[in-house]
């Protein structure tokens, strides 16, 4: 079910549809691709060129592990590591404040509506930073409780009990797995409501975003295993597709982060 919106872009989705929010997706950028496509190939752009620029490759083609320059490696892979918490958030936040910004108005967008995004640059990278932080931890126990696992597993099938001790593994590797990919869900509407309103505080967002998909991280799920096909068609053009990908998956999330959003205030 949707409703006309007259200060929206398009229609408003007032019940839970991924095919409603892939629909409004569309509408939003119909006859306006033109700058979210070349924003969208800037922001693969940069991010691709500079973690090309600072992969170790040589440790990827080395067939002689002794010739290797251990030092260089390290130095190479924490600048990855760089570029995917300092420089990625920044790009990337700037291509979300201007994918909000197409949902919320009928106005033509220009491709300076991009570049002011890049004024919010410490809003993009310390959001990610305490993102990361609070998935890291998490991750950490999810290791702790595998390692206790696998080791009581190991007592039990050394004790020929084998049967119980697979059966554990099998079992409780399922149960983390899932509590990793419901944390994932939790934060992942983080960006989305700072790029919406970049006034709140990178805590309150991600708190926000904790509550807002509260009941919903299934869902979430399953919107996101609807762009399977988009999935292999950017393997399938070696990366190419990702370019016309981006905007669309952006926007389907951009509408689902609003309705998670209202859903919030109206069950306040």
């Amino acid at each position: 079910q949707q409703v006309s919106v007259s200060n929206s872009t398009v229609t408003e989705n007032v019940i839970w549809s991924i095919k409603g929010f892939k629909k409004s997706a569309l509408e939003s950028l119909k006859g306006r691709w033109k700058i979210p496509l070349i924003s969208s190939l800037i922001t693969i752009g940069i991010t691709i060129c500079l973690m090309v620029a600072v992969y170790p490759w040589d440790f990827l083609f080395s067939t002689d592990v002794s010739t290797l320059n251990v030092a260089s490696i390290i130095v190479r892979m924490l600048g990855l590591y760089a570029v995917m918490l300092l420089v990625c958030p920044v790009v990337v936040f700037a291509y979300l404040m201007l994918i909000q910004k197409m949902r919320k108005t009928k106005e033509n967008i220009k491709f300076n509506d991009y570049v002011e995004g890049f004024s919010f640059w410490n809003k993009g990278i310390l959001a990610t930073l305490w993102q990361f932080l609070c998935f890291f931890l998490w991750f950490l126990l999810f290791f702790v409780c595998f390692a206790i696992i696998m080791s009581v597993s190991v007592l039990l099938i050394n004790a020929k009990l084998s049967f119980v001790g697979t059966a554990i593994i099998f079992v409780g590797c399922i149960i983390l797995y899932v509590f990793i990919f419901s944390k994932y869900y939790s934060y992942c509407m983080n960006l989305y409501i700072l790029a919406n309103n970049p006034k709140i505080k990178i805590k309150k967002a991600l708190a926000l975003s904790i509550k807002i998909t509260n009941g919903y991280r299934g869902k979430l799920f399953l919107l996101d295993l609807s762009f399977f096909g988009w999935y292999l068609l950017c393997c399938l053009t070696l990366g190419i597709g990702i370019i016309f990908y981006s905007p669309y998956y952006m926007m389907t999330f951009s509408n689902a982060c609003e309705f998670l959003r209202k859903k919030a205030i109206k069950n306040c």
